[in-house]
């Protein structure tokens, strides 16, 4: 993003515009960590993305990606048909559950773990079911309060409903 990329030069920190240009620049370049958050799911082939990633991985390097979830309770299990019109986006070319993600990452031969989390809250979900659309309720959030919303996304989470899909990947 240039509003990202100005930020940071103007901070005086070097920044690059693209792994190509980082690569270009620096020679036998290599990470102990790459991260990178809710970018795959608009990669056009994920499998050689991850590949140039590990390219630049030390040994016992490790790539950390947030990918949104297939499962999403929002879709998968409430079914919201508004939401499904929220959620499918055209910049998307790849949704991941557990199952997909695992299949991708098997076929790369690589180590790796994979969990759940669930970002969005009780009140935004419930915002979905009464209203069909995002946000969160101040009144609703006060009057369940902190534990429940905890206890909701940690069942989520166990359930396989969570929202999003960690994974890391160590080479």
């Amino acid at each position: 993003s240039n509003v990202f990329y100005n930020f940071l030069k103007d901070k005086n920190i070097k920044v690059f515009k693209s792994i190509r240009h980082l690569k270009d620049n620096i020679k036998n370049l290599k990470f102990d960590l790459i991260m990178h958050f809710f970018v795959f799911e608009h990669m056009a082939n994920p499998k050689n993305f991850i590949l140039e990633k590990l390219k630049l991985l030390k040994k016992g390097g490790v790539i950390i990606f947030e990918v949104p979830s297939y499962s999403d309770a929002l879709f998968s299990l409430y079914k919201i048909k508004s939401f499904k019109k929220f959620y499918f986006s055209v910049v998307h070319p790849w949704y991941f559950n557990l199952k997909s993600m695992k299949i991708l990452l098997n076929s790369l031969n690589v180590k790796y773990k994979i969990k759940y989390h669930q970002r969005y809250s009780i009140d935004n979900h419930l915002n979905w079911l009464n209203n069909g659309k995002p946000g969160g309720s101040k009144y609703l959030k006060q009057l369940l309060g902190d534990k429940l919303n905890s206890i909701y996304k940690l069942n989520l989470e166990k359930s396989g409903y969570a929202d999003t899909l960690i994974v890391e990947i160590e080479k």
